[in-house]
């Protein structure tokens, strides 16, 4: 039974953010492709809020957020992908957060300042220490490294 939520947190996390909207850099870990070997830094202005608008409640920000992962090469049919990764704190809050707005399946931001990278609905409580960003609108290289300099706040 644990497996199966284990299972289920991990396959809720993976497409947390699937279709979600905007723009990103790395160093080469495989000379191949962009994908970061190290986590990346935040910029500190890079903030998860409830709902649409840019004031929303902050679920989670530069306390709570230790940095984030970037793949130009994340899978076949979604090459672009993004993994924020949490603190201890920031994985009990954020777990809190989802299991109290997934039952009204609410909107939550995740903004770099002004720009609103991405909305997704919650649907499910998770409770992961890496969330996963697959975001819609990266559908090239230009795009991609727009939301990576968005991200690190550049």
């Amino acid at each position: 039974m644990k497996k199966a939520i284990l299972a289920a947190a991990a396959i809720s996390a993976a497409c947390l953010f699937a279709g979600c909207s905007s723009q990103t850099v790395s160093s080469s870990a495989d000379g191949e492709t962009s994908a970061t070997s190290v986590m990346l830094p935040l910029g500190e202005d890079v903030t998860v809020r409830v709902g649409t608008d840019a004031n929303g409640e902050i679920l989670l920000d530069g306390n709570t957020m230790e940095g984030f992962f970037a793949s130009d090469h994340y899978t076949d049919e979604s090459p672009y992908g993004f993994a924020l990764v949490l603190t201890g704190d920031g994985k009990k809050q954020f777990r809190n957060a989802t299991r109290e707005l997934a039952k009204e399946q609410s909107t939550i931001t995740l903004w770099a300042g002004d720009e609103a990278i991405c909305s997704p609905v919650i649907t499910t409580m998770l409770n992961t220490k890496y969330v996963i960003l697959n975001i819609a609108s990266v559908t090239d290289a230009a795009s991609y490294e727009h939301v990576v300099d968005a991200l690190q706040g550049g």
